[in-house]
Formats: C-alpha cells, structure tokens, sequence
C-alpha cells in the first residue's frame, strides 16, 4: 500500500529467472514496465524489451535497458574513485578464493593458488586475502603454507571496508566473482580466473582474464551448468599462465615501475 501511493509511472525489470516483476507491476498499478528479453526463457509480456544477448558484456545490456549511450572503445571511469588506502604504488597484491560456496566449479585449485602466491612471494609480494566466513580456513591454510606477508579478510569486511581494503593491493587476482567486479570498479588493475563462465559477458573491461582453451567452456548460461566430473576448463589453467597474467597487468598498469 506504501509503494501504490508513490505512483510510480514505470517498472525497469531487472531479473532474468522469475516473474514477480510483473506481479508487482500489477499491484503497484504501473502501466509501463521494460525488462530483457532472453534465449530460451519464457516472455514477461513487458511493454518493451531489450534483447539480453549470450555473449554481450553485462554492463552494455544493462546501458542499453536504460538508453544510457555508452562507448565500446573507451574504458569506463572507475565508480569509486574516492581517495582512500594505500593506493596501487605498493607490493600488496590481493586474492579472492571466491565462488567456492554457490559454484564449487568455479573454484580454480587450492593448490595453484598456492603456487601462484609462492611464486610471487619470492619476488617480494605481500598478500590480502578476500572472501567470505568460510572461506577463512582455506585461507588460514594458504597463509600457513605460503612463506609471505599475508593478512586473512575473509569474513571480516563489509561493503565499506572492503573498498578500502581493496585499494591498498596494487593488483587483484582471483576466480570470476563479486570482489572482482568491485575491484575493477575502483580502478584496480585485475586478473580474473574464468573456467565454466564466459569472460566476454562477465570480465570486466579493465581486467584481463585467463582461461583454457577447451572445447567444453563456457557451459554457464542463466544461473545453470551442467555437470561435470572433470573440471578440465580450472585444472588445465596452470599457475605459471595466471602468474604471467599477473606480471605483465602490473607492468601495463606501473609502466616505469
């Protein structure tokens, strides 16, 4: 009854699985709704639709839902560009374990990720560990198996202290998830981890992905994958490919460093 008094004049459907927009629509009486239109879903009967293309950045679908004019060529200005942390200038290089709870089969290797951070270690990287409450024993166990400088976040920021935690690594290397997006949106350079996911709907425009080059990937489409026994598309993603990756952003993104 609030939401009916404000009147609203159009609905901007935003989801993609299910259909309560339109029953909200219905009882907030809006005559105007706007919504995708996707590959192999059912139709909402909105009043006009934008095509959610397969293979289209996510970012452009959603410009184009809003008629926001947007430039394929030109590299977004960072959202967050507020001054806070240490600043990129620095040996901190942050990673996210990410997607280990929702999507097991993104989950790139624990012990490549160990790998990948000796490695860096023993060129004088520092570390920042990203992700979730539990996630925490799995990066207590990098942190006890990697000799590094590592300080363990997971599960112990919210929104506001993990932008600021986020600006103190220079670089920011992990599986395909929400930290990399936020990271991406606060101008840090990052080097995402894609396996069953496809990096040119989900890798954002400053970072640089890594991926297998198997027949089998991407097999994510709208919320679902099938089942796999071999996980080919992350366990042939070798750390040396992730740790090049990770080298020449620092060097693109540091230039006269």
């Amino acid at each position: 009854k609030i939401l009916r008094r404000k009147k609203y004049e159009i609905l901007m459907d935003l989801e993609l699985y299910h259909g309560y927009p339109i029953i909200l629509k219905s009882l907030l009486h809006i005559s105007f709704s706007k919504g995708f239109r996707v590959e192999s879903t059912y139709t909402k009967n909105h009043n006009q639709t934008v095509i959610r293309s397969k293979n289209k950045p996510e970012w452009q679908c959603f410009y184009k839902l809003f008629e926001v004019a947007f430039d394929t060529n030109t590299i977004p200005t960072p959202v967050y560009q507020e001054t806070g942390g240490e600043g990129p200038i620095n040996s901190k290089i942050g990673v996210v374990l990410g997607a280990s709870f929702n999507w097991p089969q993104k989950q790139w290797p624990l012990d490549f990720y160990r790998e990948t951070m000796q490695t860096l270690a023993n060129k004088g990287f520092e570390f920042i560990i990203f992700g979730l409450e539990y996630e925490r024993n799995m990066a207590e166990e990098l942190k006890t198996t990697v000799t590094a400088k590592i300080e363990n976040t997971a599960g112990q920021l919210n929104f506001s202290r993990l932008k600021t935690t986020i600006k103190q690594c220079r670089l920011i290397f992990g599986n395909d998830t929400g930290t990399m997006h936020l990271a991406a949106a606060c101008g840090i350079p990052t080097v995402t981890i894609f396996g069953p996911t496809n990096e040119k709907k989900w890798n954002a425009d400053t970072s640089l992905p890594v991926f297998s080059d198997i027949n089998c990937r991407p097999c994510y489409y709208l919320s679902s994958m099938p089942n796999c026994s071999h996980r080919n598309c992350l366990v042939k993603l070798t750390p040396d490919r992730v740790i090049e990756a990770i080298i020449s952003q620092i060097k693109y993104s540091s230039p006269n460093d």
